[in-house]
C-alpha cells in the first residue's frame, strides 16, 4: 500500500500543535514526499476546536495563524459529501476527503473512527501506528 497521500483528523493536527510536534507534520512532505490533504470542513473543525477555552490556553499564537500554517503545509481540496457510515456523523467528511484524494490512510486519535479499522481501501490508524510505518515515532 503506497503512502504518498494522507488525511489527518483534526485531533491529530491539534495534538501536534499542543504537544509542540508540528515538526512531525512537516516531516511528511519534506522527508517522505507525502501530501497531507485538508478540506474546508477539516480546517473549520480545527479552528473551532482551537477556540475552545480548554485548548486555547495551550496556544502561543492566534488560531488564525495556526490555521494558515496548516493550510501552508497541506493541499486543500473540495469534497462531495456522500459518505454516511461513520459512527459519528460529524466524521463523515473525513472519509469523503480520503475518497476524493484517493488516500489509503486516515490517521486519527478518535476511538470511534479507529474502531472502524478499514473502509474499503482506506486504512484507519493512530498517529503512532502511522509514524511507525515510516520508521518514526509520534
Amino acid at each position: 500500500m503506497e503512502i504518498d497521500r494522507v488525511v489527518l483528523d483534526a485531533n491529530v493536527f491539534i495534538s501536534a500543535i499542543i504537544k509542540k510536534k508540528t515538526d512531525k507534520l512537516l516531516l511528511l512532505p519534506a522527508n517522505y514526499n507525502i501530501t497531507i490533504h485538508t478540506c474546508p470542513e477539516l480546517l473549520e473543525e480545527i479552528s473551532r476546536n482551537l477556540k475552545e477555552p480548554q485548548l486555547a490556553r495551550y496556544l502561543n499564537q492566534p488560531v488564525e495563524e495556526i490555521v494558515t500554517f496548516i493550510e501552508d503545509i497541506t493541499h486543500k481540496v473540495s469534497i462531495e459529501k456522500r459518505f454516511d457510515r461513520a459512527l459519528d456523523i460529524n466524521d463523515n467528511y473525513l472519509f469523503d476527503l480520503a475518497y476524493a484524494v484517493k488516500s489509503h490512510f486516515l490517521v486519527t486519535g478518535d476511538r470511534l473512527v479507529l474502531g472502524m479499522k478499514q473502509v474499503n481501501k482506506i486504512r484507519i490508524i493512530s498517529p503512532s501506528a502511522f509514524y511507525q510505518l515510516l520508521g518514526e515515532r509520534w
